[in-house]
């Protein structure tokens, strides 16, 4: 009886050992990145990707956590309206870190209109935690090795990242229609410092009446630079870029200087000092 007794002691300690020590991601059956890729082709580069042509889809791998990344999306093929203004080369850039909870990999971007320029780290988190920071999408973990994690970064990818919905409103009730839109190989490739994504996406709607006026007077929109203006066909951009190494100094805006400047808010500023801050963009 005592015997029994201990081994079900036994089994109840190693029962409550795995509850609080949950057994690594490996150990449930995560794979490892070289063998859910094996059948994909690379496209090496800062971020290394995987092209599935069987299922259409693009994977990401991460292994830098925390580390400040430049992100830029955009348009890299228009609409051909001015009055409507989706021109081929707008570019929006955002500072982001990938930052890993769980089995989520969450792309961060931290709110940087508002800082304390100061040594105190006391000051820093206080501005930090009084605003806002977006994140803008979560990955799930699908394989693992060493510390590098493999995402599949098509949805992300494959939605109005450009703000595109809201320019053509007038002409209809647009949506992205997966369907049609796809990750556009010639333009996908990586480099060592840069990883570049090219996407189609595809805006459709319900077709609607033309309307008709003087010239002077009727808006030039969808139907007359589309061949159907229920389904618009941009291609947009997105580009994860390496920062300057250490050692890169910023410059003081001059308005005489003839550069667009970024600005923010510094609330280490001394008492009488103007709290906006601005450095030359480039």
């Amino acid at each position: 009886v005592s015997r029994r007794i201990l081994d079900l002691i036994l089994l109840i300690a190693v029962f409550t050992f795995f509850v609080i020590n949950p057994i690594p991601a490996v150990a449930q059956g995560l794979p490892t990145i070289e063998d859910k890729t094996a059948s994909m082709d690379v496209i090496d580069g800062y971020f290394p990707m995987y092209w599935d042509d069987t299922t259409g889809t693009l994977w990401l791998e991460i292994s830098r956590f925390d580390t400040e990344e430049l992100y830029l999306s955009g348009l890299s093929a228009g609409l051909g309206s001015n009055d409507i203004g989706l021109d081929r080369g707008q570019t929006r850039s955002r500072l982001v870190v990938f930052e890993r909870v769980g089995p989520k990999i969450l792309m961060v971007q931290r709110n940087y209109r508002f800082r304390a320029n100061s040594e105190n780290p006391d000051e820093q988190r206080a501005v930090e935690d009084a605003f806002a920071k977006s994140i803008l999408w979560g990955f799930t973990v699908t394989a693992e090795t060493n510390g590098r994690v493999l995402v599949n970064t098509t949805d992300f990818l494959l939605r109005d990242t450009h703000g595109v919905i809201p320019r053509l409103q007038q002409d209809g009730q647009y949506r992205v229609d997966q369907s049609r839109s796809a990750v556009y190989l010639p333009r996908t490739k990586g480099f060592p410092q840069n990883t570049e994504v090219d996407v189609t996406i595809t805006f459709t709607t319900q077709p609607q009446p033309r309307t008709f006026g003087s010239r002077n007077e009727r808006r030039h929109g969808v139907a007359d630079v589309t061949p159907a203006a229920d389904a618009v066909t941009l291609r947009q951009h997105h580009s994860l870029v390496q920062l300057p190494e250490p050692g890169y100094k910023p410059r003081s805006y001059d308005p005489r200087s003839g550069f667009g400047n970024v600005s923010w808010q510094d609330y280490s500023t001394s008492l009488g000092d103007s709290m906006t801050k601005r450095l030359i963009r480039r």
